[in-house]
Order: structure tokens, then C-alpha cells, then sequence
């Protein structure tokens, strides 16, 4: 359950209960968070290597199943995101370093980010999907297709880029 003591309870009903996922958001009451605040916050830091992405991905898709249910419309549009965004970042790392992803969830949706320390590059978020036959450039035009807000943030090196999907 989570902590609502911060928090403000708006209750449309009479009977007090708070949810333990989004999924058990209803039309009779809502938890309104300061900024920021969510349900749940999961936390990991991967190596720069493609080997770290089936076991991520595999984690998310867990973890959606838990907090939307099985079968949620939206979860394989979610899981395919991620794993678009971690592999860029893999990609754009170098070897020694690691990355740092999150998501979370509270009640307008899901959200995730994917922090990296890339070569200097920063990433073009606007672009064309790429022809049928190219061995690359579909991930973040997939991500702007799926996705309902994509935020990127750039300090030096790192890259910061969050994406939000409103359920």
C-alpha cells in the first residue's frame, strides 16, 4: 500500500480504502500526489550490454502484469518502449559504464526513464521511420508513436530521457 500520509485523499465515496495499483483505480475516487510521487518506484542500474536488455524487459513486463493486469492493452506498447530505450542507450554507451532505468506508476499512468552517459551524441527524437530494409533507426520514432509524452534532458554526457503513458 502506499504512503499517504504526504498526500491528499479526495474521496468521491464514502468508504476509505487506497489502492495498491492503478489497476484498481476506479470513476468513484482519486489520489492526488504532489508532483513527482507515484505508487511504486523501481530502480535498476544495468551494465552497457545487450545482454541486460531481455532480463530488463522481462523484469517491466513482470512488474505491469502486477500493477495493470494481465493482458493490459497497453503493456506490450509499454514493454516495447523500454526496450527500444535501453538499447539506444546501450548503444550510445560506452562498454564500462552502466544505466540507470526506472518506472513507476501512479494514477494518470505509467512512466518510464532511462538515464545514460552517452559518446556526446545527443539523440534526435523527431525523425522519420527509417526504409523497411535498414538495420536501424526504428526506436525512437517507435517511441513517439507508442508513447503519449516523451521528455528528453540533456547535462554534458547524460541523457535523460522519460516517457509517459497515460491509462
Amino acid at each position: 500500500m502506499p504512503d499517504v500520509a504526504e498526500d491528499r485523499l479526495v474521496l468521491l465515496n464514502t468508504e476509505l480504502q487506497v489502492p495498491d495499483s492503478p489497476a484498481e483505480i476506479g470513476l468513484d475516487w482519486c489520489l492526488e500526489r504532489p508532483t513527482g510521487r507515484s505508487f511504486d518506484q523501481i530502480t535498476e542500474w544495468v551494465a552497457a550490454d545487450l545482454a541486460e536488455l531481455a532480463p530488463s524487459r522481462h523484469r517491466l513486463s513482470d512488474w505491469l502484469t502486477i500493477r495493470l493486469g494481465a493482458g493490459h492493452k497497453r503493456q506490450e506498447d509499454i514493454v516495447l518502449v523500454f526496450a527500444e530505450l535501453l538499447a539506444n542507450a546501450i548503444k550510445a554507451s560506452p562498454a564500462q559504464d552502466e544505466i540507470r532505468y526506472s518506472y513507476s506508476s501512479d494514477c494518470q499512468g505509467i512512466k518510464l526513464r532511462v538515464v545514460n552517459q552517452n559518446n556526446g551524441e545527443v539523440p534526435v527524437l523527431l525523425g522519420t521511420m527509417p526504409e523497411p530494409d535498414a538495420d536501424e533507426g526504428r526506436g525512437l520514432p517507435l517511441v513517439h508513436q507508442f508513447a503519449d509524452r516523451v521528455e528528453l534532458n540533456t547535462t554534458g554526457r547524460e541523457v535523460n530521457l522519460s516517457v509517459h503513458f497515460y491509462l
